[in-house]
């Protein structure tokens, strides 16, 4: 008859005879039957450097990492976890004391939250010394570092004046790189982000010349404070060192100066200056069509080019209404050679011979559908497969672009009012057309303007001297 073990009960058993391998065997059966395994105690996680750590647990045969409540790495047989290649990202990591046939595994730890910050992104330079980013989620801080090595300070947030650090005046005068490290209390400070180039030192240096459609008539060359060069048009540029050179784009009424002189290159800014330079192309307002191209009158028959006079009435497109409209020349070009043209050819068979500086400006403009505006062709702008307008209001396509090498003479006409008029057929014009923005009906949106009355009438004073008379 089997005995039972009253409550509260003890009884000491002594072992005799035996040896030590069946000794063991009987204390094993004892512990499993009479309730004697142990729990391991639960270990518990702190951060030391890159490694998750935690007291040695007493009889344990190993542990376990989970991470992100899946088991991650087993067999761990030190009290230490090393995370320096986790990547950036919020981790929760707990940990198992591992038993043997007398001890009993520990329960889980406490989760350890460990957050590796990620690093700042998108940064850019505006207004000189505003430094802007796309902060890191939970990041409470941000050094900026520059070239690599200097900590000029701590900001929050997105912008920051970089100049409102104290160590900013001691940068010295040239290009430098800003980063940024992102950090917080209880976490890992991110990497040091992809850096941004900001300049010291220098000039401002106004640039003004005269465009059409945002086409530069020349530029300068300068030295910048971090000892680049640049060819620029019009605008500001800032942390000039010195003005190299200059040149023109068009060929014609050529001058240039700073500071209202024409000073020996290369010339070093010793104030904030202002420099402009002006040139035109022969083509008159830059751009013409070649002898014996058709114009469109009111009444639907055609003349040349070189026979159009002031008392002519031509068939127009008036945006203003969306229809055709009909009016006078406002400026007819005196003749002038070229030694040559584009030849663009249309798929209804249409060609048209146009002059122009050609290179980046191009040719003469047509009426480009897919733009919404006039655009020169002979460049990207105006690519093969680009559709325009005719007198029968269909959409002829380009199908081909050839610069002819022909001493030919050229013409150009800008009509009273609407600027435009067909030439063979198609519908074309100078950069006064563009005046408004030109919605899908052909038609202006007045309420988007871009062009001033002073552009307008700077444009048309500029191209006077080639009028030819009435």
């Amino acid at each position: 008859m089997a005995k039972s073990w009253l409550a509260g009960a003890s009884k000491k058993i002594t072992i005799t005879g035996g040896n030590d391998s069946t000794n063991t065997d009987i204390l094993k059966y004892m512990q499993l039957n009479a309730g004697w395994i142990q729990t391991l105690a639960t270990p518990v996680l702190s951060l030391t450097d890159l490694a998750i750590t935690w007291p040695s647990v007493t009889n344990r045969t190993s542990y376990t990492v989970y991470v992100n409540n899946q088991s991650y790495q087993d067999q761990v047989m030190i009290n230490s976890f090393d995370i320096s290649d986790f990547t950036p990202g919020t981790y929760s990591i707990t940990v198992k004391a591992i038993g043997s046939t007398y001890y009993q595994d520990s329960s889980l730890s406490t989760p350890f939250v460990y957050t590796y910050l990620t690093a700042p992104t998108n940064l850019a330079i505006t207004n000189d010394t505003t430094l802007s980013f796309t902060g890191s989620s939970g990041a409470t801080h941000y050094r900026v570092i520059v070239d690599s090595e200097t900590i000029l300070g701590i900001c929050n947030s997105s912008p920051v004046d970089l100049a409102s650090f104290q160590g900013w005046g001691n940068l010295t005068a040239g290009g430098h790189t800003v980063q940024l490290q992102a950090f917080a209390d209880n976490a890992r400070d991110s990497q040091v982000s992809t850096g941004v180039l900001v300049r010291t030192g220098g000039y401002n240096l106004t640039v003004s010349t005269w465009q059409e459609s945002g086409e530069d008539s020349g530029q300068f060359q300068v030295l910048y404070s971090d000892n680049s060069s640049a060819w620029v048009g019009s605008g500001t540029t800032k942390h000039v060192l010195q003005v190299l050179d200059y040149r023109y784009t068009w060929d014609y009424q050529q001058s240039w100066e700073i500071n209202d002189a024409q000073p020996s290159l290369p010339y070093t800014l010793a104030a904030n200056a202002s420099a402009s330079v002006y040139s035109e192309s022969s083509g008159g307002g830059g751009t013409c069509f070649i002898a014996g191209t058709q114009i469109t009158l009111a009444d639907g028959t055609t003349k040349a080019a070189e026979d159009i006079t002031y008392d002519d009435s031509l068939l127009v497109w008036n945006f203003y209404t969306g229809t055709f409209d009909t009016a006078k020349p406002l400026w007819i070009k005196k003749e002038e050679l070229s030694p040559c043209y584009n030849l663009v050819t249309f798929d209804n068979g249409k060609t048209i011979g146009f002059v122009g500086p050609g290179q980046e400006i191009g040719y003469h403009r047509i009426y480009n559908n897919e733009a919404k505006q006039f655009t020169h062709t002979g460049v990207a702008d105006t690519p093969v497969g680009t559709t325009s307008f005719d007198v029968f209001g269909q959409q002829p396509k380009i199908v081909s672009q050839e610069v002819k090498w022909e001493r030919v003479k050229y013409y150009n006409i800008i009509t009273d009012k609407y600027y435009n008029l067909f030439t063979n057929n198609i519908l074309t014009s100078c950069m006064l057309s563009n005046e408004y923005e030109i919605l899908d009906n052909m038609t202006y949106n007045i309420n988007n303007r871009y062009l001033t009355d002073k552009q307008i009438t700077d444009y048309l004073q500029k191209i006077e001297d080639l009028r030819r008379p009435n």
